[in-house]
């Protein structure tokens, strides 16, 4: 009978890795797994009673696919079946390899009960066995969540380029109906300045950003699409920027005025503008806010105004009413005389 070492390396595995690892990550770490994984059951094999474990022939069949059809469902339900073959040394080495492993990836409370059960089963392997068991379901569930959150985040966030590339497409179609894109040639220089002020932000934060980004981030940030998306962003906030303050919505010292029919800009204006735009490229808080603000004037603008009601109006003379309340007080002076 072929060992199991044999199966894995059937069309010889290792420079298959070699090849996704370029091509396609998720599989090369498949292969990695299962070369690891490898290691495990070539051992086990080697000191396989008579008769075989049938935890070792569900092995064997699961080895038996094509190295293009193994998968990380293959590879869990390996290190399941792994640990009902693990002698007493290698148990205790595997349960503390998992809390560890456990700390990084489960609640704290979850963790900390696995910690206690295990100290608990150090004189019972049978029981650390079963422990160790529902240990590696429980963190192969986690990976499965976040695998599955890694697709659904990548799916809304292509979805939503999509969108917005398909909007900021007719837009542009807008502008070049209207003649404005060539007719006005401030457009063409705001949309340069904000594209220059995105791709500016991405490279004074991509540092910071690689270093705080995790495995999933970074193959969610490769993509290209989703680059060029943060430029087009940087590009819509110049231009939005700039209709401000041709609609004279925003003005000010630090700004051009450009809410005339006709703009002749100085060397000053001109910088003016230009650092506008770069700043609504490079910041993602700067249009918005502004956006913020201007919704909340518009908000108090089509508020209804309050028509304030006159006083009903009292009647008789100012005169008599004079006369009768110097009455009244005399009766109550002369009441409180009497008192």
């Amino acid at each position: 009978m072929a060992k199991i070492k044999d199966l894995f390396c059937k069309k010889n595995l290792n420079p298959g890795c070699a090849k996704a690892l370029g091509r396609d990550e998720a599989k090369a770490l498949t292969c990695q797994f299962h070369t690891t994984l490898r290691a495990y059951i070539t051992k086990i094999e080697e000191t396989a009673p008579n008769p075989v474990p049938k935890a070792l022939e569900r092995i064997r069949e699961i080895t038996k696919k094509e190295d293009k059809d193994l998968s990380w469902q293959d590879a869990y339900e390996i290190e399941q079946q792994l640990v009902q073959l693990y002698d007493e040394p290698t148990l205790y080495v595997e349960i503390e390899r998992r809390l560890l492993e456990a700390e990084q990836s489960l609640s704290a409370a979850t963790t900390s009960w696995y910690r206690k059960r295990a100290e608990a089963l150090q004189e019972d392997p049978e029981g650390l066995a079963a422990l160790l068991s529902g240990l590696i379901n429980d963190l192969q569930w986690r990976y499965t969540k976040n695998q599955a959150r890694r697709t659904y985040t990548r799916e809304i966030t292509g979805r939503t380029e999509t969108v917005y590339m398909l909007t900021f497409g007719f837009v542009f179609v807008l502008l070049m109906s209207r003649g404005l894109l060539f007719e006005d040639w401030l457009l063409p220089f705001v949309a340069l300045a904000g594209a220059f002020g995105a791709a500016f932000s991405m490279m004074t934060g991509l540092r910071k950003r690689l270093a705080g980004s995790t495995f999933g981030d970074l193959k969610l940030n490769r993509c290209w699409w989703l680059i060029l998306t943060r430029v087009l962003v940087g590009i819509g906030a110049s231009f939005i920027l700039y209709f401000f303050l041709r609609s004279g919505l925003v003005s000010g010292e630090a700004f051009p005025n450009l809410s005339q029919e006709t703009v002749d800009l100085s060397h000053k204006d001109f910088a003016k503008l230009f650092i506008g735009c770069f700043i609504a490229g490079f910041s993602e808080k700067l249009v918005p806010n502004l956006l913020s603000r201007t919704q909340q004037r518009f908000e108090m603008a089509a508020e209804p105004k309050q028509i304030l009601k006159a006083p009903p109006a009292q009647t008789g003379s100012p005169t008599s009413r004079s006369r009768g309340r110097s009455k009244e007080d005399t009766g109550k002076q002369s009441d409180a005389g009497n008192g």
